[in-house]
C-alpha cells in the first residue's frame, strides 16, 4: 500500500512537471516570433529607405509650381491622381475622390472644372488616368463607370465608350491617333483610334512575358514603344506599337505598390505615387 502511494506520488510529480516544460517552450516560441517580426519590420524599413535613396539618385526635382489644396472649390482636390499637359502648357489633374478633372493654365491658375459625381455622360465615378492629344482633346479613364470619356478643350463631351472594360486605370496616346488603355481588371491593354473604335488588344492574366496581373500605368515614348506598369508582377514591360513583347524591368515590392502611372514628358519617365487605386468609397 505504501509502495503504491509512492508510485502515485512520482506519477503526479512527473505530470506536474509538464506544465513547466510547456511554459518554457511557449516562451521560446514567443521569443522567436517576436524576433522574426522585428527582423521583418527592419527589412521593410530598409527596403523603403533603399527605394527612396534610389529614386533620389535619378530624380533631382525642384518645386517650380504648386497648385491645389484640400477641398472641392476651383483648383482644389480631394485626391489628385494623374496629370497631363497640352501643347500650350495647360495641365489637367484628375481628382479621383472629387470625381472631376481640374484644368490649370501654365501659371497654375484654375481655368476649368470638368465633370461631377454620377453615371451620365460628362460625369465620373472615380476618374484616374488621362491623356491630352495633339489637338488638345482630353481622354479620361472613368474608372468605376468602366468607360473612357473624351472631351474638347472647353470640357464638352465628344465621345463615351466602353469596350468591356473593368476598372480602366490609365490611358496614353502615340500622337498618331492610337490610344492605349490599361484595362486593369481584365489584365490587358486595349487599343483604339481617336474616335474610340476598337483596334486590338494584348495581354491576359499571367506571369509570362507579355502577360499581366493588374496592369495600371501605361505610356508611349517618342519612338512609339509602349510601357506598362504590371503591378502585381512587380515589373514594367516594354512592347512595340502592335503589342509585341520586347523587354521587362523588375522593380521591388515597395516600388510596385507605390507606382501609379507612367508619364513621358520629353524623354524621362516619372513614377507617380500610389500605384493601387484606393478601395471604392
Amino acid at each position: 500500500m505504501a509502495r503504491s502511494k509512492k508510485v502515485l506520488s512520482k506519477t503526479k510529480n512527473k505530470k506536474g512537471s509538464n506544465p513547466k516544460s510547456m511554459g518554457k517552450g511557449a516562451k521560446v516560441f514567443i521569443g522567436f516570433l517576436a524576433f522574426f517580426v522585428i527582423v521583418l519590420v527592419l527589412l521593410m524599413v530598409v527596403n523603403v529607405l533603399n527605394n527612396a535613396m534610389t529614386a533620389a539618385k535619378y530624380v533631382k526635382a525642384r518645386v517650380d509650381l504648386e497648385v491645389g489644396g484640400t477641398g472641392d472649390g476651383p483648383g482644389q482636390f480631394k485626391e489628385p491622381w494623374a496629370v497631363a499637359v497640352d501643347g500650350q502648357g495647360n495641365f489637367y489633374v484628375t481628382d479621383f475622390a472629387g470625381r472631376r478633372v481640374e484644368k490649370f493654365d501654365p501659371m497654375g491658375q484654375p481655368v476649368l472644372s470638368i465633370g461631377a459625381p454620377g453615371k451620365e455622360d460628362g460625369q465620373f465615378d472615380q476618374p484616374s488616368g488621362l491623356y491630352v492629344d495633339p489637338q488638345g482633346e482630353i481622354y479620361v479613364c472613368d474608372t468605376f463607370n468602366h468607360r473612357i470619356q473624351k472631351f474638347d478643350t472647353d470640357g464638352n463631351v465628344l465621345k463615351v465608350w466602353n469596350h468591356n472594360f473593368f476598372g480602366p486605370r490609365s490611358i496614353a496616346g502615340d500622337g498618331l491617333g492610337r490610344i492605349y488603355v490599361s484595362d486593369t481588371g481584365n489584365h490587358k491593354i486595349q487599343v483604339f483610334d481617336a474616335d474610340g473604335n476598337y483596334l486590338s488588344e494584348w495581354g491576359g492574366f499571367g506571369t509570362a512575358d507579355g502577360k499581366f496581373r493588374e496592369p495600371v500605368g501605361v505610356t508611349v515614348d517618342p519612338q512609339g514603344f509602349v510601357y506598362v506598369a504590371d503591378s502585381d508582377n512587380r515589373r514594367i514591360q516594354k512592347f512595340d506599337s502592335r503589342g509585341k513583347f520586347i523587354a521587362a524591368i523588375k522593380v521591388s515590392l515597395v516600388a510596385a505598390r507605390t507606382m501609379k502611372s507612367l508619364i513621358w514628358p520629353s524623354r524621362m519617365v516619372i513614377f507617380m505615387p500610389a500605384m493601387r487605386a484606393p478601395k471604392r468609397s
